[in-house]
């Protein structure tokens, strides 16, 4: 009886033993069919990104970008990075960039990715010419956000929107002809202590023989040199009017007045004012870095005995410096096509980084951009023009106030009415409230 009972027990062990190996199975294979499908999901997502389809991006530059080496390389290193997009290249002057934008927004005809200057952005925003990139910015690193001047990625920063990706800058410095200084009994190195200072100078020059500068009051942006370098000045709009008061642009209108005394009634614009300042006759040249490249530098090249140097533009008070300033940034095209919107900012965000601004930068002997961490690169040390002038850009006044309602025609009665202050036709206070009032009229418009 014993042995029969042990010998069920046995069978019922076996019995179970192969009842429970057989439950684990489905366990073993559901696992199994669940990687099984994991990588059978993943392999179509490899395949779709090989399979992605081609898509040509048109991009719009300035000329001498378009046919600069350092440019055609980019583009070539980023196509080779990325296979799938074909970048067409264009180059064009700057205001046909800003017009065709305009007509290709209404017509529906645009290039994909463009530089634009900034003060044309409130232009671009009425025609529908800018892509509101917020989410494509906000997914960029951290670090490569930082690259960038923090003023200027506030200004394109509006309202929630991103309108763009910050690129070139330029900002007017003051050159001296260092003969025409010395020989007027003025010591270089002693510099400009203010608007005051700075007549001193003008005086013992016209004294001297010489001519001090041309003159500034011919046209609005010009008149901006000044109006920058007086104390808390900001180009801006707030409820639909300018920010600028009657009693800045007084003290720039008199500062105009003022310096009419020494200086030669001919536009800095005019090739008479640098051939006045390149043949030692004239102390004062105001303007931007292109001034140096344009005239300066090769005038020294034929000429040794031409000495020049280039400085901050002085302001009303020590210690604050003048001048105006702007630049450009890549802008893109507004539009459905969500691949080629996609591949512009693409474009955008690598042309923007510091390699490629480095590398353009260099080819034109030391172009000034909005990218810090560029213009700090040891090999910018060699143009300090560059640096000066990213300096410069940090104060004054910018040229316009971006992305709002403040359209380029209210330089018009900044100018008119310098005139008018520098003439002695109105008085500066006079000459003011006119200007703000026309300008607020423009605003209003």
């Amino acid at each position: 009886m014993k042995k029969i009972m042990i010998l069920a027990l046995i069978v019922a062990f076996m019995v179970s033993m192969l009842f429970i190996g057989t439950s684990c199975k489905p366990e073993a294979a559901a696992e199994e069919e669940a990687v099984v499908k994991a990588a059978e999901e993943e392999a179509p997502a490899e395949e779709a990104i090989e399979e992605v389809e081609p898509v040509t991006i048109e991009f719009w530059t300035f000329g001498e970008f378009a046919t600069a080496q350092a440019m055609i390389d980019s583009i070539a290193e980023f196509e080779a990075a990325n296979p799938n997009i074909t970048v067409e290249l264009v180059g064009k002057p700057d205001t046909e960039i800003t017009v065709g934008v305009i007509a290709g927004a209404s017509s529906g005809e645009m290039p994909d990715v463009y530089n634009l200057a900034l003060n044309t952005g409130y232009e671009m925003i009425k025609a529908g010419g800018l892509y509101d990139m917020s989410a494509e910015w906000n997914t960029l690193s951290a670090e490569y956000k930082a690259q960038f001047a923090p003023g200027v990625v506030s200004l394109l920063n509006q309202d929630g929107k991103v309108y763009g990706i910050p690129y070139t800058l330029y900002a007017t410095v003051l050159f001296r002809n260092l003969t025409v200084l010395e020989q007027a009994g003025i010591d270089p190195a002693a510099g400009i202590t203010d608007w005051a200072d700075w007549l001193t100078q003008m005086q013992k020059v016209k004294e001297a023989g010489f001519v001090a500068l041309p003159n500034y009051s011919l046209d609005g942006w010009l008149v901006m040199h000044y109006l920058g370098g007086v104390s808390g000045v900001t180009n801006d709009v707030v409820d639909g009017e300018t920010t600028l008061t009657v009693e800045q642009l007084a003290k720039a209108y008199t500062f105009i007045k003022d310096a009419k005394a020494y200086g030669a009634d001919m536009s800095p614009f005019d090739a008479a004012a640098t051939d006045l300042f390149i043949t030692d006759q004239m102390a004062f040249y105001e303007m931007g870095p292109w001034a140096e490249a344009g005239f300066f530098a090769p005038a020294r090249e034929a000429n040794a005995n031409f000495k020049y140097d280039f400085v901050l533009m002085p302001g009303e008070t020590a210690g604050y410096n003048g001048g105006v300033h702007g630049g450009e940034f890549f802008a893109i095209a507004p539009g459905t096509d969500s691949a080629k919107v996609a591949a512009a900012i693409k474009l955008a965000v690598f042309l923007a980084d510091k390699s490629q601004v480095l590398k353009l930068s260099l080819e034109f002997s030391g172009r000034a951009c909005f990218n810090d961490e560029a213009m700090a690169d040891p090999a910018m040390d060699e143009f300090p023009l560059v640096k000066l002038t990213v300096e410069a850009a940090t104060m004054g006044m910018t040229d316009a106030a971006y992305f709002k309602n403040f359209p380029l025609a209210v330089r018009q009665p900044l100018a008119d009415n310098a005139a008018s202050a520098r003439d002695g036709v109105m008085t500066p206070e006079e000459a003011a409230q006119a200007a703000i009032d026309a300008i607020n009229l423009e605003i209003s418009k």
